[in-house]
């Protein structure tokens, strides 16, 4: 009796195959062209993009192989060969990548430190994205708000920074370490600044204006 078992491997075969095609039917052209965009041009995008397919022209049938593709970012403009029922179509069109980036979900007043719920993703072309956009909600989570943030506008980097530890016009000490002696005078802030930033400070005792570097409370070390 001969063994049922490759019979069965290729009927599985062939079943895999037609669950595969049905699945490529299920999915419009316009979402497949988009995931084999990101996918082949996933070098040129930001992470956890979207790519918004428009064809242009005629509309072939779904359910056929897309082949070579060729996408310009700046124009945001594709062109792809797309094989259907027998046929070879030259499709192009509108391709616009969109990252997701971080805006607060109500307005944030400056001086306001940022929460996780203040936090809402917008999904933003690339195109248009402006330079600085955050687009980890970790790397503003615990940020200060260093200007008023209307709602649903994403977030870039010089508009948030550390929680401010010196205040602009405020008394500080400065320090100064050499070998194991740490040397401490008054100065006077002349910015904002926070844990790690850099801030100028006039020395009271000498009116010497100098740069430092926020170490805490009310506190800036410094360097000869």
């Amino acid at each position: 009796m001969r063994s049922s078992v490759p019979i069965l491997f290729s009927a599985l075969a062939s079943l895999l195959a037609l669950v595969a095609e049905a699945a490529a039917s299920a999915e419009s052209l316009e979402t497949r062209l988009g995931a084999a965009l990101l996918e082949a041009y996933a070098s040129q995008l930001p992470g956890e993009a979207h790519m918004d397919v428009t064809l242009a022209g005629r509309r072939p049938a779904d359910g056929g192989e897309i082949g070579a593709l060729d996408y310009d970012a700046s124009t945001e403009r594709f062109a792809a060969i797309y094989e259907v029922n027998g046929r070879r179509y030259r499709l192009a069109g509108r391709a616009i990548a969109y990252s997701p980036l971080y805006a607060p979900a109500q307005a944030l007043a400056a001086g306001q430190v940022i929460g996780e719920t203040d936090l809402i993703k917008v999904m933003t072309p690339v195109r248009r994205a402006a330079g600085g956009a955050v687009s980890s909600p970790r790397r503003l989570i615990g940020m200060e708000a260093r200007r008023s943030l209307a709602a649903g506008r994403p977030i870039t980097s010089d508009m948030v920074g550390p929680p401010t530890l010196v205040q602009k016009n405020a008394l500080v000490v400065i320090e100064y370490a050499t070998g194991p002696m740490l040397l401490t005078a008054k100065g006077k802030a002349l910015d904002d600044g926070g844990k790690g930033e850099v801030v100028r400070v006039m020395n009271i005792d000498g009116s010497k204006l100098i740069q430092g570097v926020v170490t805490g409370a009310d506190a800036v070390s410094v360097s000869f």
